[in-house]
């Protein structure tokens, strides 16, 4: 098949690691792949020996801008005219958006891909209705929407998305990690890998740190950056919690904190299902996290972890008797894995992207 993917940022998050794994599961397939991308990034040196396809387009950017917005149509429309793909797979809220508007009246298929909903719960009400009708108006030109989350397809199927078009619920997936020896830590050893970026909440986080009883053993490691980083760096200092949180910064590869991680965290406004949060299950991390999106299907509430409302006190009191509690943590981290194993492989959700191809271009 010929493929042509759609993203604006290129900085490495959820739907960028996601799309890396789509991106070379098809190449190896031996389909003709093209990625347009609005910058430069993680994402695009990754993929530079790929084998794909990359054209970068810079006036596809995720800030509003009518000029932009309007020469991002023009210009995206010409580039598939030439590539003439038979499928083109959009990913984020405005490639999603830009995409399928440059793609009126052209033969390929059209798929979005909705990496959580601008019009989810923890939104403001006077926005979630305006992208809602927006999305309703754009599900006429999609030929197929996939929702990484069960929770995301209901929201979608709620204001009436599925009535323009088709769609499914395909929850994401990683790889299954190759073998590891899980260190016994002296103390628990606590991760939150995600972005200083709305809608990740690390400022809560820390607030609900600084409420522990000093006796509570434990460390914290962060692994992420972003615009809010040097503010949650002040906060530590405020709290003085110094010699209990580390900022790791961005990092290439995770998986060396969470194998030697007990428990990840991740509190945040909303979310769609986090690529994060099933890493770290893979890695045998019990989870604590906001009960917001899609996180529900990943956590069986006090079985591989606990739910949480974003509740300062909530989150340092549940943490509190979890950090009390070894043999919780480790048999939490235990089920997390085997639940990842059961639910949760990136054979799988690639196996079904698959099929929604097959079936799209035999029509």
């Amino acid at each position: 098949m010929k493929i042509v993917y759609v993203i604006t940022k290129s900085a490495w998050g959820g739907a960028q690691v996601h799309l890396f794994d789509l991106i070379n599961d098809r190449i190896a397939n031996g389909d003709d792949v093209s990625l347009i991308v609005g910058e430069k990034g993680e994402l695009t040196r990754r993929l530079e020996a790929s084998g794909c396809n990359i054209v970068i387009l810079p006036v596809l950017q995720r800030n509003l801008s009518l000029i932009k917005d309007f020469l991002s149509i023009i210009r995206l429309r010409k580039i598939l005219k030439k590539l003439n793909p038979e499928i083109l797979h959009l990913h984020s809220s405005k490639a999603g958006s830009i995409g399928r508007i440059a793609g009126i009246g052209l033969k390929c298929k059209v798929i979005f891909t909705a990496h959580g909903w601008a019009f989810t719960e923890g939104v403001s009400l006077k926005k979630r209705y305006v992208f809602g009708k927006i999305e309703k108006f754009l599900a006429r030109f999609t030929d197929y929407i996939i929702c990484v989350s069960k929770y995301d397809y209901k929201l979608a199927e709620k204001i009436g998305l599925f009535d323009q078009c088709n769609g499914k619920a395909i929850q994401n997936g990683v790889k299954v990690p190759e073998l590891y020896t899980k260190p016994q830590n002296n103390i628990p050893y606590l991760s939150m890998t995600a972005r200083f970026d709305n809608p990740k909440n690390q400022e809560l986080l820390i607030e609900s740190l600084s409420l522990l009883p000093k006796s509570i053993k434990y460390e914290f490691h962060f692994i992420g950056n972003g615009q809010n980083y040097t503010k949650c760096k002040n906060m530590v200092s405020k709290y003085r919690l110094e010699d209990r949180v580390y900022f790791e910064g961005f990092q290439e590869n995770v998986s060396e904190f969470l194998i030697k991680s007990d428990i990840n965290v991740l509190i945040s406004n909303y979310e769609g299902l986090p690529l994060g949060l099933i890493e770290a299950m893979s890695y045998e991390n019990a989870i604590v996290a906001s009960d917001v999106g899609g996180i529900s299907e990943l956590i069986d509430n006090k079985k591989n972890g606990i739910l949480l409302t974003n509740d300062v006190t909530e989150i340092a009191n549940e943490l509190n008797k979890l950090l009390s509690d070894t043999n919780l943590i480790g048999d939490y981290g235990k089920k997390s894995k085997a639940k990842f194993e059961k639910d949760f492989s990136l054979s799988r959700e690639l196996n079904e992207i698959n099929d929604v191809y097959l079936k799209l271009v035999k029509e």
